[in-house]
């Protein structure tokens, strides 16, 4: 097939870029102050006991996080490209095909789930008892099994450069949460009743998303259709998306376990000294994903469209725009963090400026890389990320021995450090390989 230029397609994609990151950043803005809302509230409610129930049972659905297979960021990469090809039909089958491979993914998990309740004591497994905490956990884990085939229209929509309406979206669900908190508490519910309108109510806007986009939206024209499916399609896509999903894996295995590591070479206090300004600081997590996500697709259509000089100059302008917002964040963040926990906590813990210039670093050194990595999600060029990756294990015992011998404040240097002297040279490596295939064109 013969890709026709369009010369407005590179004004209309940074403009699409644009518009996506804006939402974005409003979107994560109402994801991060909604807890701040609806805690309190629900708190109250619930009472101690089965408000820790819940969060417990929040906690347990990192355990299906990955119940999708990576099948959503494979649909997300591959969607782009036919869109992009205007290859409507093919858009239908991997539409159809990833939504049906998810339901049946999903179907099955449920029925597991909910078939275990006779043999497996889920309120136990959370450090509850009682027919009250065994609902909640299997309230909370059944909302979030149907938000893996209910969040597929975010990677639809991002695939279809619509980036700023999906946003719009979840800013929405976000507000439902709140609505639907409130409603809860109005109607003084019992406590898994209560968790199941707390969840439901964010999924409803979901799938009210998707059934306008559709039947009225943009994906009117590859809607779903039953003789669309095709099994090998669904294989691909999660073939893909295991890809993408080892890569997630590796990068939680390396960022994810410094509590667990300060907890057998310091003490539980030491872990709630770091854990307070580490929750601080993972908001800067959220902005470099805000600024760089939107960057996916619109490198798949620019890559498939031939435009190389788009991608290169994109990929320039957002890393220095990443870099230096997270900059700046990290500084303000090292500057007020004191006040803020000081006065949220009555002064029980005073963090160290070590420790936060360190979680600074580790947001710094991500907000710089995100761009290029996003160049190779787009090519699907994993190997180079996925090598750097898994060589940055090998900072798990080193951060042990620092943290053993100067203490738990500069295990994120060991990371940050880390990540400079290996994910770097990968990102940059991959990238390369990308732009090779230009001169080979």
């Amino acid at each position: 097939m013969t890709l026709v230029r369009d010369e407005t397609s590179a004004a209309r994609r940074s403009a699409s870029v644009s518009r996506g990151i804006l939402a974005a950043l409003v979107g994560r803005g109402l994801y991060v102050v909604a807890p701040l809302v609806t805690i309190p509230i629900s708190l109250q409610h619930l009472g101690a006991s089965d408000y820790g129930a819940w969060s417990a049972a929040l906690a347990l659905t990192a355990i299906t996080s990955f119940a999708d297979l990576g099948l959503g960021v494979g649909l997300m990469t591959r969607l782009a490209a036919a869109l992009t090809d205007r290859d409507l039909g093919r858009a239908r089958v991997l539409v159809t095909s990833a939504y049906g491979v998810a339901t049946g993914i999903v179907a099955v998990l449920l029925a597991a789930l909910w078939g275990s309740a006779a043999v497996v004591d889920w309120a136990a497994l959370i450090g509850g008892r009682g027919q009250s905490d065994e609902n909640i956990v299997l309230v909370t884990l059944s909302v979030f099994l149907f938000n893996v085939v209910a969040g597929l229209i975010v990677r639809v929509q991002y695939a279809a450069q619509q980036v700023a309406l999906s946003n719009a979206w979840q800013s929405a669900a976000s507000l439902m949460g709140i609505a639907g908190v409130l409603a809860a508490v109005a109607l003084d519910v019992s406590s898994p009743v209560f968790v199941l309108i707390a969840g439901a109510s964010q999924t409803a806007v979901t799938v009210i998303n998707t059934l306008w986009f559709f039947s009225r939206g943009g994906g009117r024209q590859y809607r779903m259709s039953p003789r669309a499916f095709n099994g090998a399609e669904g294989r691909a896509l999660i073939g893909l998306g295991s890809r993408f999903l080892f890569i997630t894996v590796l990068i939680s295995l390396t960022m994810s376990t410094d509590p667990l590591i300060i907890s057998h070479t310091a003490s539980l206090t030491a872990v709630t000294e770091y854990a307070i300004p580490a929750k601080i600081f993972s908001m800067l997590a959220t902005v470099v994903s805000a600024l760089s996500i939107p960057l996916w697709t619109a490198n798949v259509e620019a890559l498939r469209l031939g435009e190389w000089d788009w991608v290169q100059r994109i990929t320039r302008k957002m890393t220095l725009l990443s870099g230096g917002v997270v900059l700046v964040l990290s500084g303000v963040a090292v500057l007020i963090a004191p006040w803020v926990i000081r006065t949220w906590l009555g002064g029980r813990i005073e963090p160290s400026v070590v420790l936060m210039v360190g979680l600074g670093l580790v947001a710094l050194v991500q907000a710089v890389a995100a761009p290029i990595f996003m160049v190779q999600n787009a090519a699907e060029v994993l190997r180079p990320q996925t090598l750097g990756y898994l060589l940055l294990l090998l900072i798990l015992p080193a951060k042990w021995l620092v943290v053993s011998a100067f203490g738990f404040e500069w295990i994120p240097w060991v990371t940050g450090i880390g990540y400079c002297l290996v994910v770097w040279p990968a990102a940059w490596i991959g990238y390369r390989r990308v732009l090779r295939v230009r001169a080979g064109s």
